[in-house]
């Protein structure tokens, strides 16, 4: 910090950023010129081809240039490993490096031409080795030009001119070195309206794709507004300021692992104890009152897990919520081999082709197009032959989705009821299905896969829940359209009554993932009046979903899995505002330069080792460095402003829970390590121990579905080995 200005404007990069790509660029530079150096040594005598005058120029311009450009590259690397993130002064040389280079780059790529124009067309009879050398470095020149060209546009802030105006403020200060309050409320005023457009652009950029109907237009408003208010411009960082504060907040997380949330009391939970097991905890958390809540919060002790929440029921239930996102994860989960074992399960009929079979005999799309090459027919692709069904709607034209289905869940094509992958925002795809296995009709919602379905996560703002009987019950803005929408479809097309009838004694079962949990238990509250013996699985559902009330009620029939230190289930503006606070706390503690905070981070999460003491001198209990006392008094207010906003937020703001009872798997630290298996438990939490995000490298990879499949199947086979010792031992007594 702060982002460094040049040409008038502000740039998205710190002066402390440029260390990698100085240090890649002089390695490019220094290969390039020892190559150049010696063909140029080696065939010095034998420039009396055709243009090789032009070829002796060519080469001794190139090497001086690369040669200053390299030497350029090396100083804005040294100086920019100078200070720490505060301390900017021994690095404000390094724009009169930029100016140097740009006035050195412009005649390179001058000299880059002529060297094509040379190499490429007037090389007649000239040595190959000679041409070939030039070739390689016009080629690298321009690679160079396209990284440069890259690097601005990633940096460019489109509000860079308005921050470098509002950053030189002496100008309109008054004699006692005061903005005027009308020059200043139109400053600040000015500002928030910009960064409000900026995000709304930038929404509207990433999403250009997506129509511009009523829903997606609000929530482009709902977003960017949320946007622009976090990201408000209260201190001057870039972005790897804000990774590098995360990598202070993880040294001071390990530092105190022991008030991390997640501190259980209880034994590991299996199949046999975990319907009985009290949810409770003795974690005060700051803040709380001598009750051990503070206002808005859920109290301490909740009531028991239901007997049909066991590890064997999730793990089977995950299977339906997996199987919600279609082809896409089927695919990704099997990188080699998932497109032939989904070409198995596409089931498709007969065409005229094959008027034997045809409505008779199914078979998958590769024999249909084996036995078109053997009969010498017209053979159709897989799309054209597959079998349109009544009860899917907007699945692909090969049934891929359906097929993904059938082979997660191992059900038949007869078990599908309906499948809507029809996705819009508030419009998430889901499938409703038969469990013959477990005596239950299910609905599964599926998770964030398209940027809809972030649109949706996005829309975080809190709205009315209606339940009879609770007052004040809210969720998810976003969700609860959502739920919503398919509650709409089911009853529209009488469904879930249909499907009921059929199988007289199923129970309803509601499952998804991420955003398909957060959906599916805002359903399972709206079809709990019909439906009062339905449950309820959410696997990772997000932090930011349901209110004290609305959580409590849904106790006895939603089940919540969040696995390790998944970001989602603790995703919510109040935990973010608290984030935010913890990071610009680290930032003004931290007396270390950038590149090393960044190699402290890596090298202990590579290997999940623990953090040293003198790595943790990262984090100094004070800053005494005296020559930056600008930039600290900058940051010290943003801190205090973020401090007041978070208390504000958390006062005037709701508190939103995970839902239901939250089974936590963990993973055992006895097993940690660069090659080691995890070994996961799992034990019951309270909703209130997710209100603070862990930074760690798994903050997102034990929110991926195929993470929480592991986990639970981990735990089965560890149930089932238990299991299988006690019944051997009652058998030896």
């Amino acid at each position: 910090m702060p982002g460094m200005v040049a040409f008038g404007r502000r740039w998205n990069v710190g002066s402390d950023d440029l260390v990698i790509p100085s240090v890649l660029e002089i390695f490019l530079r220094v290969a390039w010129i020892t190559g150049i150096a010696v063909v140029f040594q080696l065939h010095k005598d034998t420039f009396n081809c055709q243009g090789g005058h032009l070829l002796k120029t060519y080469y001794i311009g190139i090497l001086t240039i690369m040669a200053l450009l390299t030497i350029i590259a090396i100083c804005t690397a040294y100086l920019s490993l100078q200070g720490t993130i505060v301390h900017t002064a021994p690095r404000r040389n390094i724009p009169k490096l930029m100016y140097l280079k740009l006035g050195v780059t412009i005649p390179e790529l001058g000299w880059n031409v002529v060297g094509s124009y040379w190499a490429f067309s007037d090389s007649t009879g000239c040595d190959i080795h000679v041409i070939d050398a030039v070739k390689g470095a016009v080629i690298t020149g321009f690679i160079l030009a396209a990284m440069i060209i890259i690097a601005l546009a990633i940096t460019f802030d489109p509000l860079g001119a308005k921050k470098r105006g509002f950053g030189d403020v002496s100008s309109s200060q008054d004699a006692d070195g005061q903005l005027e309050s009308s020059e200043s409320g139109q400053m600040i005023s000015g500002m928030s309206t910009a960064a409000h457009r900026a995000w709304r652009s930038r929404c509207r950029f990433l999403c250009c794709c997506l129509s511009g109907d009523e829903h997606s237009n609000s929530a482009f408003n709902d977003i960017a507004q949320l946007l622009a208010d976090f990201f408000e411009e209260e201190v001057d960082l870039v972005p790897t300021d804000v990774a590098a504060g995360m990598v202070l907040v993880k040294i001071e997380q390990d530092k105190a692992t022991q008030h991390l949330s997640s501190v259980y009391v209880n034994p590991p939970i299996t199949n046999a104890n975990m319907s009985t097991a009290n949810v409770s905890t003795d974690l005060m958390q700051e803040g709380q009152h001598s009750n051990g809540t503070t206002p808005g919060q859920i109290s301490a002790t909740r009531c028991a897990p239901k007997e049909w929440m066991t590890i064997d029921m999730m793990a089977h239930y995950m299977k339906f919520a997996s199987a919600s996102y279609g082809w896409p994860l089927y695919v990704f989960s099997h990188l080699c081999t998932g497109v032939c074992r989904l070409s198995t399960s596409c089931s498709v009929h007969a065409y005229k082709s094959f008027p034997d079979r045809r409505n008779t005999e199914k078979m998958d799309c590769c024999e249909a197009v084996r036995d078109c090459i053997a009969e010498e027919r017209d053979c159709p692709l897989c799309c054209s032959c597959a079998r349109p069904l009544e009860y899917v709607e907007n699945d692909n034209c090969c049934l891929c989705n359906t097929a993904t289905i059938k082979k997660v869940t191992e059900i038949v094509e007869e078990d599908i009821v309906y499948a809507n992958f029809h996705n819009k925002v508030y419009e998430i795809p889901f499938f409703v299905a038969f469990d013959h296995s477990c005596g239950s009709v299910v609905i599964a919602v599926r998770g964030t896969l398209s940027l809809r379905d972030v649109l949706t996560d996005l829309t975080a703002d809190s709205d009315t829940l209606e339940i009879e009987g609770i007052e004040g019950s809210h969720a998810h803005k976003g969700m609860i359209q959502a739920a919503k929408f398919i509650k709409a479809k089911l009853e529209s097309k009488g469904i879930l009554s249909s499907a009921l009838q059929q199988v007289e004694g199923y129970r309803l079962v509601i499952t998804g993932h991420s955003l398909g949990a957060g959906t599916a238990a805002l359903l399972a509250v709206l079809l709990k009046p019909q439906y009062p013996n339905l449950m309820c699985f959410a696997f990772s559902p997000p932090g930011g979903l349901m209110s004290v009330p609305a959580s409590q009620h849904c106790e006895d029939f939603i089940c919540s899995v969040i696995l390790g230190k998944d970001i989602v289930p603790r995703l919510s503006v109040s935990t973010m505002q608290d984030l935010k606070v913890k990071t610009l706390r680290a930032l003004k503690d931290s007396t270390q330069p950038k590149h090393k905070i960044f190699a402290t981070g890596c090298w202990h999460a590579l290997c999940k080792l623990s953090v040293p003491e003198d790595d943790r001198r990262l984090l100094a209990e004070s800053s005494n460095i005296s020559n930056y006392r600008t930039a600290e008094r900058d940051i010290e207010e943003a801190l205090q402003n973020a401090i007041l906003s978070c208390t504000r937020s958390r006062i005037t703001n709701r508190i939103l829970y995970p839902p239901g009872q939250v089974m936590h798997i963990v993973e055992t630290e006895a097993d940690s390590g660069c090659c080691g298996s995890p070994t996961f438990e799992a034990m019951w939490s309270h909703p209130k121990n997710f209100l603070d995000i862990i930074v760690s490298p798994r903050m997102l990879a034990d929110h991926m579905p195929d993470a929480v499949t592991k986990a639970l199947e981990h735990l089965q086979e560890r149930n089932a080995r238990i299991q299988h010792t006690a019944h051997q031992q009652a058998v030896a007594v």
